[in-house]
């Protein structure tokens, strides 16, 4: 669901919240209807819910939407295609970068382009290391290890630091 769709939702529920809340306020009579009734006339109400049944159908179709899955193509031959996700390569760099001294947690985002392979890793670091060589490190690594298991050559890999924690978590 996009930005568009989110707020479409959100207006969408505090115009149905307030709705509902006169809605009862009319059926207890703690407020009057005449008030309401001189203001909403018949053509407005037609209008309101005609718009409100376009909005529902929108937000239907969007729901129903599946989200198309990100893969990268590895290998093309005779017998046809081999893909992966882009899922599983960001796991693969989890699993390759965790090890790593000083590397306390890591988010990979891998992106394909047009057969390009671009990977941006978010990294918590401890303190006791060199980041600039410990990020060649990484960028190594990950080169090494999707080039083997996936045959993949990626073009870019950027690192970028968003913490520098105390100390390595424990594995219990």
């Amino acid at each position: 669901m996009g930005p568009f769709d989110r707020m479409l939702l959100a207006i969408y529920t505090v115009t149905i919240s307030v709705a509902a809340v006169l809605g009862l306020l009319l059926l207890t009579g703690l407020i009057a209807p005449d008030p309401l009734v001189t203001i909403i006339t018949r053509d407005v109400a037609i209008a309101v819910l005609g718009v409100f049944l376009l909005v529902s159908l929108r937000l239907l179709w969007t729901t129903g939407q599946k989200k198309p899955e990100r893969q990268a193509v590895v290998d093309d031959n005779a017998l046809g295609q081999v893909k992966i996700t882009l899922t599983a390569i960001e796991s693969l760099i989890t699993k390759v970068v965790a090890p790593i001294p000083g590397i306390r947690e890591v988010k990979p985002k891998v992106v394909s382009d047009r057969g390009i392979i671009a990977i941006e890793i978010k990294a918590a670091v401890t303190p006791d290391i060199n980041i600039p060589d410990t990020s060649k490190a990484i960028q190594e690594t990950v080169q090494n290890s999707i080039r083997d298991v996936t045959g993949i050559n990626v073009e870019k890999i950027k690192i970028l630091v968003e913490s520098i924690a105390s100390t390595k978590g424990r594995v219990e």
